[in-house]
């Protein structure tokens, strides 16, 4: 009984810790320099241990591992070569600890966090997170804002927004990983899923070139697709060929008239 309520401690102290990874290194400017990426670290470490702890508690500790696994397990092999034939250590260790970072986090969530009560809250927050940031990053495109937090962005970016990002590059990368996970989650819970598209409306509008440029109209083209099929409760099977074909959209996604996406 007490073996089970510390496991069961231990778990959700791994969802906190993950659920803190994700939230802080996006806000944290993508965690790019050291100071934040040691946070990372040490919430990673602890994580660690928690699972560490996790198996010595379980009488019949088991450890899920997929055929993705060895995908991870052989681009860590490959870092390490590459870390042992680079020119500057400095910096190809400090490329090969975010690769550990990194990989043991995917292990971490894989054996930990099968749940789907935790993975609904790590999917929903981070699409709120998303949407956060993208509010931020249509507010810096407005006012002509050259402030990351208290960071001054370089020249190249002035005019664009990047949200909490340096890079709006990294801002794009981010969206353009969370865009299908809502996506995803509305062809789940279809009957909540205008609520999410409004949640997704501030991503679409930075993904326009205007504001983010080169990854918009992807972007916009998936969430107008499905607004539209929200809107008639499926998905129209014209609209889904003629988007397809189509590379570039209007801005304003409530706005689509697909007669006229040619």
């Amino acid at each position: 009984m007490i073996r089970e309520r510390l496991d069961n401690w231990c778990e959700r102290g791994i969802f906190v810790l993950v659920l803190a990874v994700l939230v802080f290194g996006p806000l944290a400017t993508g965690a790019v320099r050291p100071p934040e990426f040691l946070v990372i670290q040490g919430l990673t470490v602890a994580a660690v241990l928690l699972w560490v702890l996790r198996f010595w508690l379980s009488p019949n500790p088991r450890l899920l591992w997929p055929p993705v696994c060895w995908a991870v397990v052989a681009f860590v092999l490959y870092a390490l070569i590459r870390y042992h034939q680079a020119d500057i250590e400095y910096v190809a260790r400090q490329e090969l600890i975010r690769i550990l970072v990194y990989a043991l986090l995917f292990f971490i969530v894989l054996n930990n966090l099968a749940r789907q009560d935790f993975t609904q809250v790590l999917s929903c927050v981070v699409v709120f997170l998303g949407m956060a940031i993208s509010m931020y990053a249509i507010y810096q495109f407005a006012t002509d804002s050259q402030y990351v937090w208290h960071f001054i962005k370089p020249a190249g970016y002035h005019k664009r927004g990047s949200g909490t990002y340096i890079c709006p590059n990294h801002l794009a990368g981010f969206l353009e990983m969370l865009v299908p996970l809502g996506l995803a989650y509305a062809l789940t819970h279809w009957r909540r899923a205008g609520d999410l598209f409004r949640v997704a409306d501030p991503m679409a509008a930075v993904s326009h070139p205007g504001v983010d440029r080169g990854d918009g109209p992807d972007g916009c083209r998936y969430l107008f697709l499905f607004e539209s099929g929200e809107r008639s409760k499926t998905v129209p099977q014209h609209s889904v060929n003629r988007l397809s074909r189509h590379r570039a959209c209007p801005f304003h996604p409530l706005e689509t008239d697909f007669a006229n996406v040619a």
